[in-house]
Formats: structure tokens, sequence, C-alpha cells
């Protein structure tokens, strides 16, 4: 009688005359459709569409010129977050502290977009988390005018 050969999943095993051999492993785990493309379950994408289920999605959209100031108010939309109809009032509570986190950037960090996103991202996270208890995937559109 032979020798068994002892596989686990990721194993790739040669047949041949003579006996079979692992001849390598490969990585192996969930995979799921995703309309037409096949992701990994603990893929990044995978992990921020949940992250998003649960917590909702937000955007924010900033017009800033040279000096690093605000041309308007900052545009806030949310997703997955606010259940009346006419959510005018929380919206405008989001916009305010995104502006106030926007304008509190000390000028000689305004000339770099990444202080100015940060700020706007984590001023709206913040709001939200307070007033819903939910923290956003959250993007920030910065336009320089």
């Amino acid at each position: 009688m032979g020798q068994g050969l002892a596989i686990s999943n990721g194993s790739v095993v040669r047949l041949k005359p003579g006996g079979a051999e692992i001849i390598e492993h490969v990585h192996v785990g969930r995979i799921g459709l995703d309309g037409k493309v096949l992701l990994s379950l603990d893929s990044e994408v995978m992990r921020v569409r949940h992250r998003t289920i649960w917590n909702g999605s937000a955007v924010v959209s900033l017009a800033i010129n040279r000096r690093g100031e605000l041309l308007g108010e900052p545009q806030v939309t949310v997703h997955g977050l606010l259940n009346e109809a006419d959510n005018s009032d929380e919206l405008a509570e989001l916009r305010e502290a995104v502006r106030a986190a926007v304008q509190a950037v000390p000028l000689a960090e305004r000339g770099g977009d990444q202080a100015l996103k940060d700020a706007a991202r984590i001023a709206l996270r913040r709001a939200v988390h307070a007033s819903h208890g939910k923290k956003p995937v959250t993007d920030v559109h910065l336009v320089r005018v």
C-alpha cells in the first residue's frame, strides 16, 4: 500500500507516474461575484463597502482660492445617514462644522491641499458622530480657483 499525501486548501499537487507531490502553495480565500468582477471577500473594496453599509458615506466639496480661503459655503452630501425628507437644518449644521474647521487651519498651512482636506474630513466625521453616532466613509473634493 502506498504512502498518502496530506494536502490542504491552497496546495498545488502535481499528479505524475510514480506518485503525486505538493509543488506549491497559493493564497486561498472566499471570493464573491460583484457585478462582473470576482473579488476577494477580504479585499479593500469589500472592507470599504462593509463600512459604508453600517456607517453611511459623506462627501464634502470645497472651493478654495490661492490664499486658502473658502469661496462660498462647503457643499455636503450624505448617503445612508439622514432619514427625514427635509434635512436642510442638519446639513446646514454639517456645513457649518466644516466651514469652521477649514477657517481654523493656520494660514501658513493653507497653501497645501492636505491640511484643508484633513480638517474638513475630520470635522464632518466628528459632527456626524456627535449627531448620529456614526463615522461615515468620507471624501473631500477640493478645487483651487
